[in-house]
């Protein structure tokens, strides 16, 4: 392994217009944020980066729920408007930072499967889910939510925050941004 080149782990996390299982219509990717470490035992990150962006077809840019592309269920999770994203990138031109190695992320398959089709490069990327992390870390708790997990954590940890600094970040939650420092926080603890 060539020592030189930069290695990161990534704790990433994305926003999407509709929640699919379905391998014939993907999730629209509509945000997208990371907080990439250098090296290994580095708690601050080298790298930050926050973008929203435009999947629809100009067609249906100002009415994507009518053309079944954003669902509701998913709007009322993120609250990003289809006019927030009017005049955003495409998707497709999202990529991780050179060198990433690990990429971290509570139920990391689903941010992983967004963004595969532009990585297919990444094939030996490793994705580090820190959501079952937390169930054998913390067995026992009544939800394993990221929210749940914050707050279980807040309320265990006090010197790491408290309650209402807790609750005052998940006022947040929901955006990429937000939600991959909160994953960071979980991640330090669970690991």
């Amino acid at each position: 392994m060539d020592n030189t080149q930069l290695h990161y782990a990534v704790v990433f996390d994305t926003e999407t217009a509709n929640i699919s299982n379905d391998p014939d219509k993907p999730s629209l990717m509509i945000e997208a944020a990371y907080l990439a470490f250098e090296g290994i035992g580095n708690p601050s990150p080298a790298l930050t980066f926050h973008q929203r962006y435009n999947p629809f077809p100009a067609e249906h840019r100002h009415a994507p729920m009518k053309a079944g592309l954003m669902g509701y269920g998913a709007l009322a999770t993120h609250h990003i408007l289809p006019s927030m994203l009017t005049d955003m990138p495409a998707p497709e031109t999202f990529h991780l930072p050179a060198g990433t190695v690990f990429l971290v992320g509570h139920n990391i398959d689903y941010d992983w499967n967004v963004i595969q089709p532009w990585h297919a490069d990444c094939a030996s990327l490793r994705r580090i889910d820190t959501l079952p992390l937390c169930r054998k870390a913390w067995p026992g708790l009544d939800s394993y939510s990221q929210s749940a997990v914050l707050y279980f954590l807040a309320d265990t940890f006090p010197e790491l925050l408290d309650l209402d600094q807790a609750h005052l970040l998940l006022t947040r939650a929901h955006s990429a941004q937000t939600d991959v420092f909160i994953c960071s926080l979980i991640s330090s603890c669970a690991l």
